[in-house]
């Protein structure tokens, strides 16, 4: 059997990056052709894999993983040891070049064929990311480098492969990340059931989905929604379901406080837990009426998708991976200014909250687009794991079999 290493987010708590590494881990272990094992490279311990459904939970409590975080200091340095144990033939990392600067850097480097599938969330990188960490304390990395250090790059959307083509970099037909699209909700729920009581079921309700970080813009959201409030007759009769971690800010605002400040705490409907379980959001999926994203940037937004399987109407800003695939099925917002990521020169999109209203009018209305909401569910069937899952097989499969490792040579990047 082919060693096969796959690092990620941790699977100990939600995120779309960690669902793509998940997913990944489960399709190599069923093909039975690899011995496969896992790795953190962003995240805590792995104590319950559960908010990835209960089959990862079993997967993960029998499987070796490894803790290789760039972020802690205990960690950071733990790659050396992990390959000396396990010896992979493969490495495939699902995340951003930069959090796995100790494999590239590795005294084992040419020992192994590194794979990275890219997300890259605006239409241009540049040459150098501004990222010291506990691995490597230089201010500034040669981002460029880390990416042609990689032996195969699969970038997730066709904008990712023309930002990596402007950086001069080689990479592979893109592939869109997947879903599970088998597991949508297919029952016909109640709003004041779904949501204990909390929306009626007359309420026209918009829902969003998103860590509350400097990058999705969460806090765009509200304010759209507030103004929305102030347009419309009968405001008590539209709710806005925030799904995402009030008390915790990933370089995000104060959401909470926000809410109480805008006067729109009985309008919105809050997460009380820090995760729920995927069928759970499916249900709240089924019962919303409308979707709204307003993030500056994107690799491929899952949450679009998992709204256009369940064929909800989606607002969203007009920037990023997911542009590409909702032409002609999504509500876009303009772009109104520009502003800068805090670890390197990446301009993330300021929407355009005015516009932002507009769409929000528009879709409220309840207007007949059948048309785009058919189109929406055939992408979101599109990317089933069934679909994507053996793209990205064949491409590791085929350049592992064509793959000369060249003699070892001791000696690191940095």
């Amino acid at each position: 059997m082919i060693r096969i290493l796959i690092c990620g987010n941790t699977l100990g708590t939600w995120s779309g990056l960690g669902y793509e590494a998940s997913r990944m881990l489960k399709g190599f272990i069923k093909s039975g052709k690899f011995d496969v094992r896992y790795a953190i490279t962003c995240g805590q311990e792995i104590q319950n894999a559960g908010c990835y459904g209960e089959d990862m939970h079993k997967i993960m409590e029998g499987l070796k993983y490894y803790n290789m975080q760039i972020d802690r200091p205990d960690t950071c340095k733990n790659f050396d040891a992990i390959y000396q144990d396990f010896h992979p033939q493969i490495i495939f990392a699902v995340h951003d070049a930069w959090t796995i600067e100790s494999i590239i850097s590795s005294p084992y480097r040419n020992s192994f064929m590194l794979c990275l599938y890219a997300t890259i969330e605006t239409p241009e990188y540049p040459e150098t990311i501004f990222y010291p960490t506990h691995y490597n304390q230089s201010i500034r990395k040669s981002l460029k480098k880390m990416f042609r250090s990689c032996d195969v790059v699969i970038p997730v959307t066709q904008m990712g492969k023309d930002a990596l083509k402007k950086l001069d970099i080689e990479s592979e037909d893109f592939i869109y990340n997947g879903i599970d699209f088998d597991k949508r909700c297919k029952k016909i729920n109640q709003k004041e059931i779904v949501f204990s009581g909390n929306v009626k079921n007359d309420d026209f309700l918009f829902m969003a989905v998103g860590e509350n970080n400097i990058r999705k813009r969460m806090d765009l959201v509200l304010e759209a929604f507030a103004l929305f409030l102030k347009k419309v007759e009968k405001p008590e009769k539209y709710k806005l379901y925030l799904h995402t971690n009030l008390d915790h800010a990933y370089e995000g605002t104060d959401l909470k406080t926000m809410i109480k400040v805008l006067g729109i705490s009985d309008n919105t409907v809050i997460m009380t837990v820090p995760w729920i379980s995927t069928e759970m959001l499916y249900d709240r999926y089924s019962v919303s009426d409308a979707f709204i994203t307003l993030s500056g940037g994107e690799g491929f937004n899952l949450p679009v998708v998992e709204a256009m399987m369940h064929r909800k109407p989606v607002i969203y800003c007009d920037y990023g991976g997911h542009g590409e695939f909702l032409k002609d099925i999504g509500y876009p917002v303009r772009v109104k200014n520009y502003y800068n990521a805090p670890h390197g020169y990446i301009k993330w999109a300021m929407a355009d909250i005015e516009d932002a209203v507009q769409q929000m009018l528009f879709i409220s209305t309840r207007p007949d687009i059948k048309d785009r909401l058919d189109k929406g569910f055939k992408f979101a069937q599109s990317v089933d794991w069934t679909m994507i899952f053996p793209k990205i097989y064949k491409i590791i499969f085929n350049k592992f079999k064509e793959f000369e490792f060249p003699p070892v040579e001791l000696k690191r990047m940095f």
